[in-house]
């Protein structure tokens, strides 16, 4: 069986984790590449449709790749799972609960109903059970090569002997006021600690190697929200042998290496920040127990990184369940 992939070019380093684990995937019995001529079903990406053709102009076997960056699905690809050659629907990241991708939204996101009390927005397309079963997380963030460079890899200080207690890096002011405000918040109370040593980075202030460096030779990282739930930053912290305290996104799932699972590689905290303070001071508290969180965290997405056997299984998995909705 072939797959072939149109993904625009700026976006095609998104299935680094497939073509990484490709002669495994070829092992189970199918092709993946560019260009394949006599695909038994193609993987196209949602812009594609959305931006150049129309959901109707599907009328073969196709797989929707979402390049979006937040858990659910916005409102100009919702269309798309309705059209019967539409077998499949991959994410980088995806809700937990795929009743979530029915939920009221604010500006298109979920997430954005957790951070405001607005009265949410509910979706106009509303997905049945058979859509829902198509949609996938299904490619693996941690796997983009150049994205990790400067983090996999570093030699870093032990946890306890890094100089910052804190990290924060990122821009703070976007398009969307929601999320200034939320990011704002985390600035503003991580500005007002004085008995931590707190490194703030504020938009684009460091470097990618004054960057990498200063996460390597950090305790803690803080990330908040941006369009969507997930950030870079997320997995390159963990890269780096740092706690993260997230914005609660437990709702958030990924795969290969589930970072948001609750309680598993990440700390959380209030979307609205409200206690961060509090969850601060109790992973400093004991910074040995904070070293072994970390230290796990790392050495797991290190194996999920490295790892191809069982990452080509749940892609071959994923494209079979896919062709089994051909009628």
């Amino acid at each position: 069986m072939k797959v072939n992939i149109d993904v625009d070019e700026k976006y095609i380093h998104r299935f680094d984790g497939w073509f990484e684990a490709e002669s495994q995937i070829a092992d189970l019995g199918w092709t993946i590449g560019r260009n394949l001529e006599g695909a038994d079903v193609q993987i196209v990406q949602s812009q594609v449709v959305t931006d150049r053709r129309s959901p109707q102009s599907i009328d073969s076997p196709t797989i929707i790749y979402e390049r979006n960056a937040s858990g659910s699905i916005p409102a100009k690809n919702r269309p798309l799972l309705k059209n019967p050659h539409v077998i499949g629907y991959a994410k980088e990241t995806g809700l937990r609960d795929k009743a979530l991708y029915n939920a009221p939204t604010l500006l298109d996101r979920y997430h954005h109903t957790l951070l405001s009390d607005e009265p949410a927005t509910p979706v106009r397309v509303v997905f049945s059970e058979e859509e829902l079963d198509k949609i996938e997380v299904i490619l693996q963030i941690f796997a983009h090569k150049d994205r990790y460079t400067r983090v996999r890899g570093r030699k870093t200080p032990k946890v306890r002997h890094r100089t910052a207690d804190v990290f924060f890096s990122g821009v703070v002011n976007y398009d969307v006021d929601l999320i200034t405000r939320h990011r704002e918040d985390a600035c503003r109370i991580l500005a007002g600690m004085t008995k931590h040593n707190v490194l703030l980075g504020i938009g684009r202030s460091l470097g990618p190697d004054t960057y990498a460096a200063a996460l390597g030779d950090s305790k803690i990282l803080v990330s908040p929200y941006g369009y969507g739930e997930y950030s870079w930053k997320d997995f390159e912290a963990v890269f780096a042998g740092c706690v993260v305290i997230k914005a609660e996104s437990g709702f958030v799932q990924t795969h290969g290496f589930d970072i948001f699972k609750p309680g598993a590689h990440v700390v959380a905290c209030a979307p609205d920040f409200s206690d961060l303070e509090q969850v601060i001071d109790k992973v400093l508290s004991d910074v040995n127990e904070a070293a072994v969180f970390a230290g796990a965290a790392r050495a797991g997405l290190e194996a999920a990184a490295n790892e191809r056997e069982q990452r080509a299984q749940d892609i071959v998995d994923f494209l079979n369940r896919s062709m089994a909705r051909i009628k």
